[in-house]
């Protein structure tokens, strides 16, 4: 499970998947109160925590770590508002500016290592989440709760050898001067605004009880001393558009000039609750999971993949979004793609609160059977009974030749919103076969040359004689082609033969983006 570095939240299952969690205990008068938090300097900005609903939130906006932010977003290592942050650096960019970040991404490129974690559940219908430890949002942690550059020093000691740390304190000092001078003349007032509004949606209002009752949803047991961090990172030009996101318990929140909290808690909560998900125990994962798949729905698969996106849309911009805004909530309800820009999350979602009196939070938990019957049910009427093909790309994994992928396949990849996508370098890859022999659900993706056809007969019975054949006929005609066969009833693999991986993308685009999948034999158009 991912932890954060100084505060984490901890989840347990609740006594049985089939049982409803606790009720959230009845709210008591928030409470606030200021603390240090981290290793910051005595003189530092102290924040504020809010007590209410048996939760305690805490809500920052320190220097370092919106300089920090302005950095990662500069050196191309973050999704962020990046038009905007340009546009406030570049005016006068010098080549010293460009070594200094140069500096900064060549350290944070050297740590960008995810560390696996052992787990302990057995098979699954398809992998379960990555369990492991992200050394580089463990830097971004790092940052977030330092307010100067010798707080981040002091946080980096326990993370890095010295010569690294030096190396990005150094960096970021470099571009201090020009940082304090708009942190002191717009960045601190338009901070200070915002987090005082959001302490007070904390500290009074509905928003507290219903990230409770989100906690009991998902299953979650909250230690009495976690805190819910909300760190604020001001835009340092005005932006039509903002980023948010979840990194470990801290909920990282970009902040224009004449936003207000109210206009952003969708989806600062809706990345929470992608956090909360993300807390659970790999048992009540694999638990969940063997619910979806043992309904003998033809959805299945893509409802389970649908299943953590459309629960954090369903709750960040739905319930929450309706307690602190519900005008804007109303409007986008009733719109196509109003609460998310594609299709499949946003039908999911609404039809999710369609059929849990608009608060999934109120009835049964995630596990239980009526959430996934109400999930699996609203999925079908998404996607329909004959999804297209696109959908089965959003769990997914793929073998492919070498420097095949990139061109032929990740701009379509990308345009299914996939979630997890596994790929590996080579047809034959010894990997790439025991994740389709395990893993008899998860759609699968192979790119392979025309003239490496041999290397399909490592997978054995996962792609049959007969279709193996089918291909090796197919070949014997000119042209890129795909061939789709059905892996279960929830499930295709799809091969894809050329003999150029120009080709192999224009087999692609004719599969992928088709309404319906083709069993057999596709060819694309001359």
């Amino acid at each position: 499970m991912r932890r954060a570095l100084l505060v984490s939240l901890v989840a347990v299952s609740c006594a049985a998947p089939q049982v409803p969690c606790p009720v959230a205990p009845s709210p008591t008068p928030p409470a606030t109160a200021e603390r240090a938090h981290g290793a910051e300097s005595p003189s530092a900005p102290r924040e504020t925590l809010v007590h209410a609903a048996g939760l305690t939130f805490a809500v920052r906006a320190r220097p370092f770590a919106n300089l920090a932010y302005d950095l990662d977003c500069l050196a191309g290592r973050i999704a962020c508002e990046e038009k905007a942050f340009h546009a406030f650096w570049d005016e006068g960019w010098t080549s010293d500016d460009a070594a200094a970040l140069a500096e900064w991404r060549a350290v944070k490129e050297k740590y960008e290592v995810s560390i696996p974690l052992a787990v302990t559940v057995g098979p699954t219908p398809v992998p379960l989440p990555d369990v492991g430890v992200d050394f580089d949002k463990l830097l971004r942690v790092a940052a977030l709760l330092s307010a100067t550059v010798d707080d981040y020093r002091r946080n980096l000691r326990v993370l890095l050898p010295t010569d690294d740390a030096e190396r990005l304190c150094r960096a970021a000092t470099h571009f201090g001067p020009r940082f304090e001078a708009f942190w002191s003349r717009t960045g601190e007032p338009v901070a200070s605004r915002f987090r005082a509004g959001l302490e007070g949606l904390f500290a009074k209002g509905d928003l507290p009880q219903t990230l409770a009752r989100a906690s009991q949803f998902y299953g979650l047991h909250l230690a009495p001393e976690a805190v819910m961090d909300f760190d604020l990172v001001v835009v340092p030009t005005s932006s039509k558009h903002s980023n948010a996101e979840q990194i470990q318990s801290h909920g990282v929140i970009e902040v224009a000039g004449d936003e207000t909290p109210e206009d952003r808690m969708d989806v600062v909560c809706h990345e929470l609750f992608h956090f909360f998900y993300a807390s659970r125990t790999q048992e009540q994962q694999a638990t969940l999971m063997k619910r979806f798949f043992a309904s003998n729905d033809p959805v299945e698969e893509l409802a389970y993949a649908l299943l953590d996106e459309s629960a954090a849309t369903a709750l960040g911009n739905g319930v929450v979004a309706r307690t602190v805004n519900p005008t804007d909530y109303a409007r986008r309800l009733q719109r196509e793609k109003g609460f998310y820009n594609v299709h499949a999350i946003d039908a999911t979602a609404k039809g999710l609160l369609a059929r849990t009196a608009m608060d999934p939070t109120l009835g049964p938990p995630l596990d239980s059977p009526e959430t996934v019957a109400a999930l699996l049910v609203a999925a079908r009427d998404a996607v329909g009974t004959d999804p297209p093909p696109l959908e089965y790309l959003r769990d997914m994994a793929g073998a492919f030749e070498p420097g095949w992928w990139t061109v032929s396949m990740k701009a379509i990849v990308d345009r299914a919103h996939a979630n997890h996508v596994r790929t590996y370098e080579r047809v034959d890859s010894t990997e790439a076969v025991a994740m389709a022999v395990d893993h008899a659900s998860l759609p699968f993706v192979i790119v392979v040359n025309r003239a490496h056809l041999a290397q399909l007969a490592v997978y054995g019975d996962v792609i049959p004689r007969t279709a193996r054949a089918a291909i090796g006929a197919a070949a014997k005609r000119r042209g890129p082609f795909a061939y789709s066969f059905r892996r279960t009833r929830d499930s295709w693999m799809f091969v894809l033969v050329a003999d150029t991986r120009e080709e192999a993308k224009h087999a692609a685009d004719a599969l992928f983006l088709a309404p319906h999948v083709t069993p057999g034999v596709l060819r694309p158009s001359p």
